[in-house]
């Protein structure tokens, strides 16, 4: 149920941050259809949260216990983005000239 909500609070901010962004599916009603489905689908999980406490919570402390993860692979995605990105300098070999004697007659 939050994350139906999420999705659905989710179409508002891409509207908000991509309004000229292509929509290839329009919302039926928006933004009072979706705005009266966030706000009753909210009502819903307080009173799960209240009336059914020894189900909902330990459902909410694994999505909790999900966050850290998530974090860590995003962080070590974003590191190897970012090393793949990064200007390399070329290797150049470097060779030694030894002088010769006919480097000195003249």
């Amino acid at each position: 149920m939050i994350f139906y909500v999420l999705t659905v609070g989710g179409v508002f901010r891409l509207r908000f941050k991509r309004p000229e962004a292509p929509r290839p599916y329009r919302t039926l009603g928006y933004p009072f259809v979706p705005a009266f489905y966030i706000l009753a689908a909210s009502v819903i999980l307080v009173v799960l949260f209240v009336h059914r406490p020894s189900t909902t919570w330990p459902g909410l402390l694994i999505v909790f216990l999900g966050i850290p993860i998530y974090l860590l692979i995003r962080g070590a995605g974003r590191t190897r983005s970012l090393q793949a990105h990064s200007p390399q300098t070329p290797k150049v070999e470097s060779k030694r000239i030894e002088p010769t004697l006919e480097d000195f007659e003249g």
